[in-house]
């Protein structure tokens, strides 16, 4: 598992769409254009009370009926104390309007639910941030995949020096054109970021529906005889001297604090919509 998630850096995999998105958006095999991600840090020993907490908060979207989803992804590896949760929209003016409606419902039916979520929030999170990035589909690879299907994902987050824009995505077409070489069973979406981050950074989205996917190694001997030994240099080349940093974990998808459309459930409905016993 750690030699395919290593492999995904060295390649320089990178994220991209995987969430269905608002009332406007097609099936989740289609990336949403933008992504709001939004990441909070729980504080130590508070998982359980933030989980409900989550929960709680899925359960007034479905009382508000709304059209705008998300997905809810906890680490396997890398920070513990963090939730990630991901929104997809087809534009950023159905982004303004989920903010619009998100007001809507805080000052005015669900303003006591809100108002309780926000109190209890405040002794749960140490710190939160939330990123708008824009989906790459010419820098993406098998992206018709309907990610309802996966329970897991590897997100990749590259930083790059001011400046370097344009190695990433010389890096990344490289890849690109040794994956659609080699026909590699795998999947993967490319965002930059749009706001939200000091500087230049991107991200890779790898959904997987098991685990044992990553036994297999498919970015071993064969493949990398097909990106070949000189563009092998020149991407090591570039992530030396273009990146700050590299990034990269493992991510459970969970369903208790995710609020999916018929669509995006439809790709493992026992996962995401379990049957109450």
């Amino acid at each position: 598992m750690v030699k395919r998630i290593v492999c995904c850096l060295s390649i320089g995999l990178f994220l991209s769409g995987l969430f269905q998105a608002g009332a406007q958006m097609p099936a989740p095999s289609t990336a949403p254009k933008v992504l709001l991600i939004v990441r909070e840090d729980i504080k130590p020993g508070k998982g359980a009370e933030h989980g409900k907490q989550s929960n709680a908060f899925v359960q007034l979207l479905g009382k508000a009926k709304s059209p705008y989803y998300r997905v809810g992804a906890v680490p396997i590896s890398g920070n513990e104390n963090e939730v990630t949760y991901f929104w997809g929209f087809d534009s950023y003016a159905t982004l303004e309007k989920y903010y619009q409606d998100l007001d809507k419902w805080a000052t005015g039916p669900f303003k006591a639910d809100f108002e309780k979520l926000d109190k209890q929030g405040a002794d749960l999170h140490a710190a939160q941030r939330d990123v708008i990035a824009n989906y790459r589909e010419d820098l993406s690879y098998r992206a018709k995949f309907n990610v309802g299907e996966a329970h897991y994902m590897i997100i990749v987050t590259i930083r790059a020096r001011p400046g370097h824009g344009m190695d990433f995505t010389e890096a990344r077409k490289i890849v690109l054109a040794a994956h659609e070489k080699a026909k590699l069973e795998e999947h993967f979406y490319v965002y930059e970021a749009s706001s939200g981050t000091p500087g230049p950074t991107y991200f890779v989205f790898v959904p997987l529906k098991s685990l044992k996917e990553l036994d297999a190694d498919i970015h071993g001997k064969a493949y990398q005889d097909t990106v070949g030994e000189e563009n092998q240099k020149k991407l090591a080349k570039i992530a030396a001297d273009g990146y700050l940093s590299i990034e990269s974990g493992l991510y459970a998808f969970n369903p208790s604090m995710s609020y999916v459309g018929k669509d995006w459930a439809a790709g493992d409905p026992d996962f995401w919509w379990p049957k109450k016993k």
